[in-house]
């Protein structure tokens, strides 16, 4: 990925192919919810990888700069500019594969999750392990139970429940009780 690009547009065709998820360019509310996905992964790298990406494509000041510049620029090799563009670019295509997939599904069931596989929640490994074991695979099954009934099945903790309920949260769902 130490190729020159000039747009996180640009950084996105070469993840995947973007026309399977736009029919047309993208339009001025598009942009803006690409951008907020950009925005929320960027807050949670850390500080300097942040300044990697922004300098990178631009981010800021519309000016994208090569990797071999921004590691000149933040006195790092330029394998480790490559590094921290790989790992942003697998956060930012999983987050809007799965902003795809939801809109998707809204649309063909008129934001029914009842029958939603609840891997369209994106859950850790363990998150999902405990929900087979519970017998979940729906977003219904899920979203009617309570925060006691998790926590009563072993191996889900405190962590593994804030986990279900920000996932359930970025749908604007709930669990049964809160």
């Amino acid at each position: 990925m130490n190729q020159g690009y000039s747009s996180i547009e640009k950084f996105l065709s070469s993840l995947f192919d973007i026309s399977l998820l736009c029919a047309e360019p993208l339009e001025v509310e598009e942009a803006s919810l690409l951008r907020c996905r950009v925005s929320v992964i960027l807050r949670k790298l850390h500080r300097k990888d942040s300044k990697v990406i922004k300098l990178r494509f631009g981010y800021d000041d519309g000016q994208a700069h090569s990797s071999e510049e921004v590691a000149h620029t933040l006195r790092m090799t330029q394998e480790h500019v490559c590094n921290i563009e790989n790992l942003f670019g697998r956060s930012l295509r999983a987050r809007l594969l799965n902003d795809f997939i939801g809109s998707v599904i809204k649309r063909k069931n008129g934001a029914d999750w009842n029958s939603c596989s609840i891997s369209v929640l994106d859950l850790s490994t363990r998150s999902r392990v405990c929900m087979r074991r519970l017998g979940i695979s729906t977003i219904g099954e899920l979203v009617r139970k309570t925060a006691e009934d998790l926590l009563d099945m072993d191996g889900l903790g405190q962590i593994t429940l804030s986990e279900i309920r920000d996932k359930l949260g970025e749908k604007d769902l709930i669990l049964k009780g809160d």
